[in-house]
């Protein structure tokens, strides 16, 4: 069973929080001995029965990957929230890493909770980010012209692994499935760059927020849990 301290943090966040989406992967999560955990905050949650944060104070923070679901469009215009897959602009794709390494740094670091770290060691765990099944539902450019309304500008997951930065070894890793929209039930609202950057921003920082509640309560939990 997931512990006391840790089933009281999801609990108080969960009237906030809208529930997560299906993941569906085409990889398995548990092949390195982590062990699938109940959550009702992310798609899939899984730990590593009998490891320890204790010993961790330091991290560092990684985006390797950004993958959509299906190729893209290369179009850079089109109708706007008509569920096509339009490929980001290159300064979009290196926007999106600094928005990654900013909501995390945030939560993880300026928040108090780690010191930063550059090199691996015995109390330095690496959080490592990858955005997959990427779909971008509206034009990567956006024309004064254009005063297209949507419900949501896309959608994607993250896949998100905490190691042991020495050895490699995974202690946990989550996969969860947001839609990019101006906040959770919202009506239409103006398709723009402002607004979809905000969108993304947003699933980025609760993203952030839920991994340092998780580590948080898991430092104080000693050994992790099994499943």
């Amino acid at each position: 069973m997931i512990g006391r301290a840790l089933t009281l943090c999801l609990a108080a966040l969960l009237a906030c929080a809208d529930p997560p989406r299906s993941v569906e992967l085409r990889e398995d999560l548990g092949p390195d001995g982590l062990k699938r955990a109940p959550s009702d905050r992310v798609g899939l949650l899984y730990l590593r029965p009998g490891a320890s944060l204790a010993a961790y104070s330091k991290v560092r923070i990684q985006l390797l990957e950004v993958a959509y679901r299906s190729p893209p469009s290369r179009s850079r215009t089109g109708p706007s929230g008509a569920r096509m897959n339009y490929a980001l602009a290159p300064d979009q794709r290196e926007r999106l890493e600094r928005d990654f390494l900013a909501a995390f740094q945030r939560e993880l670091v300026d928040s108090g909770l780690f010191a930063g770290a550059t090199d691996p060691g015995p109390d330095v765990l690496d959080v490592r980010g990858r955005l997959v099944d990427l779909v971008v539902e509206v034009p990567p450019e956006s024309h004064a012209s254009d005063r297209s309304y949507v419900r949501r500008a896309g959608e994607l997951t993250l896949v998100l692994d905490v190691v042991d930065s020495r050895s490699g070894q995974a202690l946990l890793r989550i996969a969860d499935r947001r839609v990019l929209s101006q906040s959770a039930g919202s009506t239409l609202y103006r398709s723009s760059p402002v607004t979809h950057t905000a969108a993304l921003r947003r699933a980025l920082s609760r993203w952030a927020r839920l991994l340092r509640d998780h580590l948080a309560a898991l430092r104080q939990e000693g050994e992790l849990p099994a499943a």
